[in-house]
């Protein structure tokens, strides 16, 4: 029996090709197809730069909030990548095989890279990055999806990160979407969780009388097709996206009380709980005002069980990292670089011995499961190259 070969040149949208792009799962995925040949180019449109509906561009400032200054609000989207090189890097710790990058694309306006773990907006790009990257010349893996309500300007109706106003703005911390574009806001302090769901023009308010109003919620998180949200005693909910059915989940057999707690997914393994302990310090300045500061001192991490938190006693491969907006799980063995067995987090104050630079910004540090050890990623270069500044590879010449 003959076979025949198909060229990829050859295939048009009205051969197999399209049923070849309905299996890919990203964007970059069609990116990468698209830039084969030039008939591929004409025949496969190029993908949206975000998968949000043109009906959540326009989001309404929820009922009880005021801002003079803000006409609505606007859902974004980011996507973390995870770049590697083609070729093996001999020595991955020294120098990182994986750079995570978080970017946000409109369909107007320019790219903006963000940092993964921490919140701000990267600087002097151009001394650190090549004015663009070749997809051929890297492996890019589609790691998570972060989303924010950025608020739109009364004045020129253009969107910003931020805008000042009265105590009665909207300030939203932790905005998560649901495959059918439901949204489910954390704000008020982590007080209230807040639902629009898809096609609903106002905002609906999650009460619950199973949990105790004045412990704040930490997190939430989209997970089996359900919203889940964790307070400060590790006391999680879930929610149904559509009739917000509220089920309890479990409590941890640990007192939880004074942990900050994340919630995160791991495609194929589950949901994870993740406890981050930190030590009380008060810092007293020339003038003698006291300030309050916490600093890590250790990670506890859960899975989610027949109903039960059940703690990890090792994470084997795994790797949990804690970002703004978004936390995920990956694989060590499969992104060189990472040291597996480890959180990687954010924060303001690293260790009492540099407490008094609080005033900084938030940065990277890493939790090492074997020795249970807290350090900055400044003191392990190579593994500070998985976020900012890049590996050397990624670099212009």
């Amino acid at each position: 029996m003959e076979t025949s070969i198909l060229n990829l040149s050859d295939l048009t949208s009205e051969s197999p090709l399209s049923l070849i792009t309905e299996k890919l799962e990203t964007r970059i995925d069609t990116r990468r197809l698209r830039a084969v040949c030039h008939n591929l180019r004409k025949s496969i449109r190029e993908p949206p730069k975000t998968t949000i509906p043109d009906d959540l561009k326009i989001i309404p400032v929820p009922f009880g909030y005021f801002s003079a200054k803000i006409s609505h609000y606007t859902l974004v989207e980011s996507t973390i990548y995870a770049i590697q090189p083609l070729e093996e890097i001999p020595n991955p710790l020294e120098t990182a095989a994986t750079w995570f990058v978080k970017v946000e694309e409109q369909e107007f306006g320019p790219v903006k890279l963000k940092h993964t773990l921490c919140e701000f907006q990267l600087q002097n790009i151009s001394e650190e990055l090549p004015m663009s990257l070749n997809l051929l010349d890297y492996r890019v893996k589609e790691i998570a999806k972060a989303y924010e309500l950025k608020p739109v300007c009364r004045e020129n109706q253009e969107t910003a990160d931020h805008v000042g106003g009265n105590q009665m703005s909207f300030e939203p911390e932790k905005v998560i979407v649901s495959e059918d574009f439901d949204v489910m806001v954390m704000h008020n302090k982590g007080m209230t969780l807040s639902v629009l769901r898809y096609g609903d023009k106002n905002w609906l308010n999650v009460q619950d009388s199973c949990v105790d109003r004045y412990i704040k919620f930490d997190d939430v998180v989209y997970y089996d097709q359900k919203f889940y949200a964790v307070n400060r005693n590790g006391h999680t909910l879930s929610f149904d996206c559509k009739t917000l059915a509220m089920s309890p989940v479990t409590f941890p057999k640990d007192n939880l009380g004074n942990g900050k707690t994340f919630l995160v997914k791991k495609s194929g393994e589950g949901l994870f709980l993740v406890v981050k302990w930190s030590y009380s310090l008060f810092i007293y300045s020339d003038y003698q005002f006291a300030n309050h500061h916490y600093f890590p001192a250790r990670f506890s991490v859960y899975k989610l069980a027949n109903f039960q938190w059940d703690e990890l006693h090792g994470y084997g491969d795994r790797v949990f990292f804690l970002g703004h907006g978004c936390s995920f799980s990956v694989m060590g063995n499969e992104f060189p670089g990472c040291e597996k067995n480890s959180v990687y987090f954010s924060e303001k104050i690293l260790s009492a011995a540099v407490a008094d630079d609080a005033h900084l910004s938030p940065r990277p540090g890493i939790f090492r499961k074997d020795d249970l050890s807290v350090r900055p990623l400044s003191a392990l270069p190579g593994r500070a190259q998985l976020f900012w500044p890049p590996p050397a590879w990624v670099k212009p010449n």
